[in-house]
């Protein structure tokens, strides 16, 4: 399977070092594909599309009637596979280099966005299954071109017949320890989330006790200010109250009751956008770090 490049003008260390951590991304896919099969290594493992597959490999088992979606669920459980490996550190990102997971992108979201020492966004990349080699470009957004590296990573296609109740200890392993590693790296984004968001919210009630009238773009620009972030214009509003959410459930958060006046009275009917909210936490805990999480 691998890697199928579809655009490439890069150069030098840099495509190097694109390459070959593409290449390493593919053989988590290519991992990911294969154990998954042995679902019973799944149980009782709380991330929701890895339980949702267990559930629907258990039922396929059992009755021997596959779903409908069960190569979709199985496509996301791998994605999801791919993701928690990459979120704790394996494969390492290359030095100077960032990664990010799920980035909002125009009408788009690519799985993996890669970002030079210079902060320039230089790579896009699609986890998909073999059949659905250049589906990208049936997408929204801007695959077609504007990206110096543009690939997807591919994996074999779903296969039922590979489904077994048995267990391989290893891939129990592998699965409860990209778990584990993953989730300590979140509590240190929800931890920054935490302290940078008592600092907004501290800022903005103080600015509320001495008579201010605080709307959502002044909301926008000290979040902005205090995580050291720029969040795209059209996106900004449900970037923050998905990160307001988070930050409501966040053990060390201390201003939860004005961080839910702030939802109420502002983002009221405003929507959600989780998955770029966790990747600028990222981004502001530290443009250096080498984990990432999406």
């Amino acid at each position: 399977m691998g890697i199928h490049i579809h655009h490439d003008t890069l150069s030098g260390s840099e495509q190097t070092a694109v390459t070959d951590y593409a290449a390493q991304v593919a053989n988590v896919a290519e991992r990911a594909a294969r154990d998954l099969y042995y679902f019973n290594n799944y149980s009782g493992l709380t991330t929701v599309k890895f339980k949702r597959w267990y559930d629907t490999a258990f039922r396929f088992i059992s009755t021997r009637r596959q779903s409908t979606f069960m190569p979709a669920i199985y496509g996301y459980a791998v994605e999801e596979y791919v993701n928690l490996s990459i979120a704790s550190g394996n494969p390492s990102v290359p030095t100077g280099y960032r990664v990010r997971l799920q980035v909002t992108q125009g009408g788009t979201r690519p799985d993996i966005v890669i970002y030079n020492s210079s902060n320039t966004e230089i790579a896009w990349m699609d986890i998909t299954n073999q059949s659905s080699k250049g589906h990208i470009f049936n997408k929204a957004g801007n695959w077609q071109d504007g990206r110096s590296f543009i690939a997807e990573l591919l994996y074999p296609d779903f296969d039922a017949s590979k489904i077994s109740s048995g267990t391989n200890m290893g891939a129990r392993v592998a699965a409860e320890s990209i778990i584990r590693q993953a989730a300590i790296h979140e509590r240190g984004l929800m931890s920054h989330l935490a302290q940078k968001m008592n600092d907004v919210l501290s800022e903005l009630t103080e600015r509320i006790r001495r008579g201010a009238i605080i709307y959502q773009p002044d909301v926008a620009e000290c979040v902005e200010r205090k995580f050291g972030v720029t969040f795209p214009s059209n996106y900004k509003h449900p970037i923050i109250k998905s990160m307001l959410q988070l930050y409501i459930n966040c053990s060390d958060a201390n201003r939860k009751s004005d961080a839910r006046d702030c939802l109420s009275g502002l983002y009221g009917s405003t929507g959600q956008d989780k998955a770029a909210a966790v990747s600028y936490i990222e981004e502001s805990k530290s443009t250096l770090d080498p984990y990432i999480y999406y």
